[in-house]
């Protein structure tokens, strides 16, 4: 095979995403995309979100068959509460250590969300290739770029300068809103950053240069023929050499290999600069992780703060926040403080009236240059609110929330029910709005056209009003109600987070940062201490052998961004497992069945991806090994 650049060998990787459990994309293009990947000398396959839409048919299988190293990357369907809106689980329906989507609870509980999970990636990461730095973001739905993202990628550029980078994404760089604004104010400060790809539209993009970046998609830049990549069997190909980036159509059936990009630059592309890990998992209070890198050398532990806004007074303060007859505070016991939560609402019930109430102020952004379908920077776009009850079982339990103008008018109603096992239970409801009438910058708006999240037991409705307005309302009023049941007791806390994007923590009322954190890394224990948002503190912890639990415990937002960074020569994926020690290219496992092995079975995962994915990155070599 001859490479466009003979005097250096260049790096070469494919793009695509939105498989969407092989119901749009079939398994059958796939295996023959990969194994064509292989034979152009592709160093991986990038999948870029969004493989999930139900629960059968997991693509993630491809791993166990792959003849070349796959990176899955998060998309919008991955996100671990299955995108933060309207939702009603139990508790008792969920494994101690890992959550299934949809899980409202998982931070809550402390758990592993579904993704990460699966994949055994951290929920941030980059990596060094050959001298190329590529970033693996993480994407929330209606609140895309999350500002503790967006610091630690500017401290990972920052430390990067030299280094000729791609980012790996599953929303695309041009959408509308203010956190796409500030992900594109932040790359321009960056022109090493070259390249950015996306996916999500199921469609061709323009290759648009946004300040120094090429913006690419996994369906290019126009149909072939008139027809989709999977449609017309050829697939999208990055190519990185040392004087110039390169983009380029596969068609699989003829073996063409044809331009569609080329740009003269100069990178940093070195045969010998391989394996830099920067791997930064969102945590919350009692969460555990595990290292996926193989003989992690001279690691270092950085955690940065992560502020954490909550609306609604909890029960140990002095300030009342629900109202309702009978209505008391008291010891939660053991089953809430394994949520982190200690005192609890609690009130007799005899009829379906509502048994408890409460109002609190909103504001939501009617600039849809801001609220985008990227969402606002702070409040604007969405106010999820959660209800954790338990109830005796058998009673058929409601959230309802009443959204309301300054004048006291209903703007809308919505609802969601659940019925209790006896256990503890979510009721989780989501009120906001999106933009749709523009979803790029380069777009002129068509109509105004709005989404609203939260209306009539709607997950979400579009253009409620016939002239599209945006939502003004001022005010929510939450009720509780038995629907059917009989005569008891009822416990229960209720949360509501402003743009939060999913990682519900019991924190106060206002804005909260880390405090107090420790965090264990296998058997070493750092005292972190207390750190205001986008503050971080390093430790070196010496080397790490791989598959090492990451633990922390904290209060204050009750969440942490917790990176480990570090030289590794592989990558563990899936089914994380405990190494004693590399030596060359030999693992010597630790034997012992881990913590996941048990978790995975729960959900039936090991009939998926019940092994362990080995990634060696300076010889692209891809490995599966089965758990049994």
């Amino acid at each position: 095979m001859k490479f466009a650049d003979e005097e250096q060998t260049p790096l070469r990787f494919a793009i695509q995403g939105d498989i969407h459990n092989f119901r749009r994309i079939p398994k059958t293009y796939l295996q023959k995309l990969l194994a064509d990947a292989k034979e152009i000398g592709c160093s991986f396959f990038a999948f870029l979100g969004d493989h999930f839409n139900g629960t059968k048919e997991n693509p993630m299988r491809l791993s166990k068959e792959s003849p070349l190293p796959i990176l899955w990357q998060k998309g919008d369907h991955e996100f671990f509460n299955d995108w933060g809106r309207t939702n009603f689980v139990r508790l008792s329906q969920r494994h101690p250590l890992l959550s299934e989507a949809p899980d409202p609870l998982a931070f809550l509980r402390g758990a592993i969300p579904r993704f990460e999970a699966m994949t055994g990636q951290p929920t941030c990461w980059a990596f060094t290739l050959r001298g190329i730095l590529f970033v693996v973001t993480h994407n929330g739905k209606n609140h895309v770029w999350h500002d503790w993202q967006l610091r630690w990628l500017r401290q990972l550029l920052t430390e990067h300068r030299q280094r000729t980078t791609v980012i790996l994404s599953h929303r695309t760089l041009d959408e509308r809103g203010e956190t796409a604004d500030a992900l594109r104010k932040l790359l321009r400060e960056f022109p090493q950053v070259v390249l950015f790809c996306d996916a999500h539209i199921h469609s061709p993009h323009p290759f648009r240069l946004i300040g120094n970046t090429l913006q690419v998609g996994v369906e290019g830049n126009e149909r072939d023929g008139g027809k989709l990549t999977y449609e017309g069997n050829w697939y999208v190909v990055v190519e990185l050499a040392k004087d110039a980036l390169r983009i380029f159509r596969r068609r699989i059936t003829t073996k063409e290999l044809l331009s569609l990009h080329k740009r003269k630059i100069a990178t940093s592309l070195n045969e010998k600069a391989t394996g830099k890990m920067h791997m930064a998992f969102l945590m919350s209070d009692r969460s555990v992780r595990f290292n996926p890198a193989l003989w992690l050398k001279g690691t270092k532990l950085r955690v940065w703060g992560v502020e954490q806004e909550q609306l609604l007074p909890l029960p140990e303060t002095d300030e009342k926040g629900w109202h309702g007859s009978g209505l008391q505070v008291v010891d939660g016991g053991e089953e809430w403080r394994k949520l982190g939560i200690s005192k609890v609402w609690q009130t007799p019930v005899q009829s379906d009236e509502p048994f408890a109430e409460t109002t609190f102020p909103v504001k939501f952004e009617t600039d849809p240059k801001k609220v985008g379908i990227a969402g606002t920077i702070s409040h604007g776009t969405q106010v999820t609110v959660l209800a954790l009850v338990k109830a005796p079982k058998g009673w058929q339990l409601r959230l309802e929330v009443d959204a309301s103008l300054s004048d006291g008018t209903t703007e809308s109603r919505h609802w969601v029910e659940g019925q209790s096992d006896g256990d503890m239970m979510a009721l989780q409801a989501a009120i906001g709005h999106i933009y749709l009438g523009a979803q790029s910058i380069f777009a002129e708006p068509k109509a105004s056209f709005w989404r609203w999240e939260g209306v009539n037991g709607k997950a979400e409705v579009d253009t409620p009003h016939p002239e599209g307005k945006p939502r003004q309302a001022t005010q929510l009023r939450l009720r509780l109600r038995v629907m059917k049941g009989g005569e008891g007791q009822v416990q229960f806390i209720g949360l509501a987070f402003p743009e939060t994007g999913g990682f519900f923590t019991p924190a106060p009322k206002g804005v909260s940062f880390t405090r107090q954190a420790i965090v264990r890394v296998g058997s070493r224990q750092i005292e972190v201490g207390d750190l205001r948002a986008g503050e971080f503190r390093e430790f070196a912890i010496g080397d790490l052998a791989g598959g090492e639990p990451i633990e922390l415990a904290c209060s204050g937002s009750k969440l942490a961004l917790v990176e480990l960074i570090g030289d590794a020569g592989a990558l563990m994926g899936h089914l994380l497992r405990r190494v004693r020690q590399v030596t060359g290219d030999k693992i010597e496992w630790d034997g012992k069945d881990n913590a996941l092995v048990d978790a995975f079975r729960f959900y039936g995962w090991d009939d998926d991806i019940g092994g362990t994915s080995l990634w060696w990155l300076s010889k692209s070599l891809w490995q599966f090994l089965p758990n049994r």
